[in-house]
């Protein structure tokens, strides 16, 4: 790649592209997993910051998939902000129930039964 004129890059749509050149595109949640897939692939930290952002503040995705995405991509805000919606142990056991919550890596287990003992 280093003696190449152009470089192909594979399985990136425009979406991430119209993020990183000012277009005025902005994420949205039709478009926010894939951009934060894809700039996590090529490390680009602005966009995954921006993404960040967008799940915490203006995204309608559930909080269990959310944690599972802030799990999934090491998003430490928006994983702080997830935890702190549980304010019963009946959210965190409806949580538990969830498909997302057999995703989650076991530290992210740990975590939430670390929230659900302050609880107790």
């Amino acid at each position: 790649e280093k003696n190449k004129k152009e470089i192909e890059l594979k399985d990136v749509d425009h979406e991430l592209l119209d993020l990183i050149y000012p277009s005025g595109k902005k994420i949205t949640d039709a478009n926010a997993e894939s951009v934060l897939k894809l700039a996590d692939r090529f490390q680009i930290k602005v966009i995954i910051d921006q993404a960040e952002q967008f799940f915490i503040h203006s995204s309608e995705l559930d909080v269990p998939c959310k944690l599972k995405l802030s799990d999934q991509y090491r998003l430490a805000n928006l994983q702080n902000h997830c935890v702190g919606t549980f304010k019963t142990l009946k959210d965190i056991h409806h949580f538990s129930k969830s498909p997302c919550y057999k995703e989650l890596s076991v530290s992210a287990k740990a975590m939430l039964m670390d929230k659900w003992a302050k609880f107790k």
